[in-house]
């Protein structure tokens, strides 16, 4: 693989920087405690943000604290993000049973780092951060940036997100570090949805008849919901081929073009648009539909 030896070599160097980093972050109990203010989830999580920004800061990649709910470190200036990371700084209650050493002393033991929050998530970070920094310090070329995005609340989010992963449309109200979770959610369970489609029986998923589904029309309210570019509204569907129109029409709330670009290359929907029907004004459908979502991608998945 290319620049692969040059990184390998490059992590042997910084073990030791790895390890020393990994364990700064390790000795604050970042426990989610009471909010307070500039603290939304206690001054556990708050000091491990702050800590894990001054490393970024010392490594020379620019990091922001988002009002003390998350905070990002970018790569580079590029205008075009194509790869976000995402972990979390909060810990859950270190519990009693330690034996090695306790849970906010780090201590290496036959080359194996102890201490809360060395594999759940503190270490994965400060490594992820690491191979930031090792891109920008081998001079590897990228035409675009990598974000890291750094949580302080796991549970909450991955509750919120899993709730609404589903939602029609997700409240106004929401902040913008929740949202952008929920998001990634939503848009791999699309995508996924494309591909259960495709695998599936369409029969077996829509519980009607191969005959029922080979004539079925296309509701006039589905097309015209689908050529205004949203998500088609369950209560409109009437007949056998509007689920498959609806399920296709999920590309259109995409918030991620990685997840368009992804959609794209990956062929479950041009599978699912490829519908099989008996029906000449089904078949004309599909095929318009097709050609409007071909064009709609190439426009919006650069």
């Amino acid at each position: 693989m290319l620049h692969q030896s040059a990184i390998e070599g490059y992590f042997a160097q910084q073990e030791g920087l790895l390890v020393e980093a990994v364990s700064r972050l390790v000795r604050i109990d970042s426990t989610l405690g009471p909010a307070q203010p500039g603290q939304p989830f206690g001054p556990g999580p708050a000091a491990a943000l702050e800590a894990f920004l001054s490393l970024a800061q010392e490594w020379d990649l620019p990091g922001e604290n988002l009002s003390g709910y998350v905070g990002t470190v970018d790569l580079n200036n590029q205008p075009d993000t194509a790869l976000h990371i995402l972990g979390h700084l909060d810990i859950v209650d270190a519990g009693e049973g330690w034996t090695v050493t306790a849970p906010f002393q780090p201590k290496v033991v036959d080359g194996l780092l102890y201490g809360r929050g060395t594999a759940d998530d503190k270490g994965p970070m400060v490594a992820a951060l690491l191979a930031m920094k090792a891109v920008r310090d081998l001079k590897l070329p990228l035409t675009k940036n990598v974000r890291l995005i750094a949580g302080t609340d796991e549970d909450a989010l991955l509750r919120t997100a899993i709730r609404l992963h589903n939602a029609y449309r997700l409240p106004e109200e929401m902040d913008d570090r929740t949202r952008m979770f929920c998001q990634i959610l939503r848009d791999a369970d699309k995508i996924d949805i494309l591909r259960v489609n495709v695998e599936t029986p369409m029969e077996q998923i829509y519980n009607v008849s191969t005959e029922a589904l080979r004539q079925s029309p296309v509701s006039p309210a589905v097309l015209d919901a689908f050529y205004e570019h949203h998500c088609v509204l369950r209560t409109l569907n009437h007949y056998p081929a509007d689920n498959a129109v609806g399920h296709a029409s999920f590309v259109f709330e995409l918030c991620y073009p990685e997840s368009l670009r992804a959609v794209a290359e990956q062929g479950w929907l041009w599978k699912l648009l490829d519908f099989k029907t008996e029906n000449p004004d089904t078949a004309k459908a599909f095929a318009g539909m097709k050609a409007e979502m071909q064009r709609w991608l190439e426009e919006h998945a650069k």
